[in-house]
Parts: structure tokens; sequence; C-alpha cells
């Protein structure tokens, strides 16, 4: 009887990839085109068929996953045949999007792998990509719905973002926002806070300042009600009618975005989502670049040359770059110590811009200063 060692066919050479000149190189060229090969092709097989799927798993905050919608819309034209599959850290921003037929939190992707990774054949059936580890939030000639399609390689449409909310969660949302005396303008102060640990804040650099928001508040509490969300333990601002913290979800959060009066956000989840669900609202940029990070159905604010290094829209800390510090003993990324762009921004032009967005969004709830 043969040992099953001799039943084994052991091959050790795999096939010498080369080139027939050094023009030929692909890294000679700036971008390279795959050309449609399979490992099956490769190791003298037949080529298989197409692959049934086309596997998204979208990692990033909750912003970059609202942004990715547009890319997924996008996947769905491009790929009318096959079955668009999405694995989200925030699925949540995906659900009843009429684009994804199969949806998965990456916190228990359940069958994922077994059922859509497992079988598929061909190289770019299934895409994982960060735009952090492209410093896209600095570099990228285009807004994030853009970073998302160029980095799966499917085409661009124009900043389509949607995150398709139900009638009950609008209808609960509405009836809410009834039971104040007056309309409702939503704020949202603080960005960069991981929703599964709200206690962590990833940084700083892009909020607004405590005492601008006290003056914001102060004015507009004067003619409005005003509700501030956000994660749990965050720093409430006083005179606020209502404080939301941790209180709703993210897509209740939204449903109170889109049938509020109009909001106010520096870049995170409110800005990115407000967009969206077709609010227009006001977005505060200075680290983060509004040609990149904003929407044009937003009225977004920045100063040109605000910022003291020179590096308006940095886009920092970015990623796993070295961009960190040492702080009180501990590694951290890297912490703006004035953040002169976004101490640019001033309440007057906050006031005034939510005042142009109510004359042209709703004249008829803009109550004139006394």
């Amino acid at each position: 009887m043969e040992s099953d060692e001799k039943k084994v066919k052991l091959n050790t050479k795999i096939p010498t990839i080369g080139y027939e000149s050094e023009t030929e190189y692909p890294f000679k060229k700036k971008s390279i085109v795959y050309n449609g090969m399979t490992i099956s092709e490769l190791m003298g097989k037949e080529k298989p068929e197409e692959d049934k799927a086309f596997v998204i798993i979208q990692d990033g905050g909750m912003g970059d996953a609202i942004c990715s919608t547009a890319m997924v819309e996008s996947a769905k034209k491009f790929y009318p045949d096959k079955k668009i599959v999405v694995g989200s850290t925030y699925s949540e921003m995906f659900l009843n999007n009429p684009n994804v037929d199969a949806l998965y939190s990456l916190y228990d992707p359940k069958d994922l792998f077994e059922k859509w990774v497992k079988p598929l054949k061909h190289f770019g059936s299934i895409i994982k990509r960060d735009i952090y580890n492209a410093c896209a939030h600095k570099l990228f000639p285009g807004p994030l719905s853009m970073i998302w399609c160029y980095l799966y390689g499917v085409p661009f449409y124009g900043d389509n973002i949607k995150v398709y909310l139900t009638d009950e969660e609008n209808k609960s949302a509405a009836e809410y926002l009834s039971s104040f005396p007056r309309k409702v303008i939503i704020i949202h102060p603080t960005g960069a806070k991981l929703n599964f640990n709200p206690d962590v804040q990833i940084t700083p650099n892009k909020d607004w300042f405590f005492e601008y928001w006290d003056e914001v508040v102060a004015e507009l509490t004067k003619k409005y009600d005003i509700i501030q969300i956000g994660g749990r333990n965050e720093e409430q601002i006083p005179g606020v009618t209502t404080y939301l913290l941790g209180g709703c979800s993210p897509r209740q959060s939204l449903a109170l975005v889109k049938n509020c009066l109009t909001y106010i956000g520096v870049d995170s989840f409110i800005v990115h989502g407000g967009a969206a669900v077709g609010k227009k609202g006001i977005g505060l940029y200075g680290r983060s670049n509004p040609f990149i990070a904003g929407h044009s159905i937003n009225t977004n604010l920045w100063v040109e040359g605000s910022c003291e290094f020179n590096d308006l829209g940095c886009g920092r800390p970015m990623g796993y770059y070295g961009d960190q510090e040492i702080f009180r003993g501990v590694q951290r990324g890297w912490v703006c110590p004035r953040r002169s762009c976004m101490r640019a921004i001033k309440p007057k032009d906050v006031l005034k811009a939510i005042n142009d967005i109510i004359a042209t969004e709703a004249p008829e709830y803009l109550i004139p200063n006394k």
C-alpha cells in the first residue's frame, strides 16, 4: 500500500513572469490596467466563469460609509448582472438601499465569507480599500464620493450620496420635532468620535471652538429651539433646548436632520448625512478641505489663508505615516496647537449663513433680528 506521501504530486516551480523589454515593464506607467487573467489560468487551468457577485468591504468612519453610497450605486450600474454585496462597519447606513443585494455588518459578518467571498475566482471581484491609506483627505482632486468610486474601480456619476430612510423613521422624527413650540435647528459640534467607543476621539483638529458655539446658540435660541446631537459624554453646549447625546441612533439622528429647519456641524457624520437625506445645512471646514469633504447642497464655510502653518485642508493626522507625537508620555495622532483655521470662522459668519439658508429654503420661518 502506497503511503500518503507518495500520492502527493509536489510542484516546486511557478511560471516566470517577465517582459521582453524595459519599456513593457508596467510600473513605468503611472496607471496599470488589469488584463483580466485569473489565478486559475496562471496555474494552467481553464478560465472560470464570471463571478456572480461584486463584494464591497467598506471601512472607515460613519461619514465615509455615507459618502461611499455613491460608489455602491455606481457599482450596481457598472455590474448590472452581479449581486452587489456590502460589508461595512456602519452597515445601518446601507439599510433599504436598492443598490445593495446583500448587506453585512463587519462586527458580525455571519456567512459573508462562506457564501460570497470563498466562491470568487476573479481578481477584483472583492475589494477592501481605505481612503486614509492613500492620504485622500488631503491629496485627492475631488469629493469623498469620487474617491470611493476611484478606489473601487467604478465610474463616478456625481456626489449623489444617499441614505434611505423609511416612512416610519421620517414620521417618528417629524412627530418628535412637532412637540417643540418653535422650529428646530440641530447642531453637531464634535467630530471624529468612535461610534463603538464614544469616549475616544481620533482627532480634535476638525472641531470648532466651544465659546463660538456658545455665542451661536445664545443668538439662535432667541428665535428657534436647538437640539444638540452626538455621542454620549460629549460636552454640552450651554443654552441648548434639548440634548440628545447618545440618546438616538445614527438613523434616528438623520431622520431628525431631514425634518428639522436646518443644521450646523463640523466635518463629521451629520454634515455628510444631512446631504445624503437631501437637507441643506452648514459645514465648518479648516483641517478638512471643503472641495473634498464638502457637499454642493450645503453652505461650506472656510477661511482662505487662515492656517498658521500654511497647510489649510491638511487632513492631519494622516493614518499611519508618522503623523504622530508624544503627549504626556503617550503617542497620539498629531493635534494642532491652535486650530487657527477653525478659529478664523467667526460666529457672525455662521449666523449669517443660517439666516441665508432659512431665507432661501424656508422663508416663512425667517425671524428678523429685532
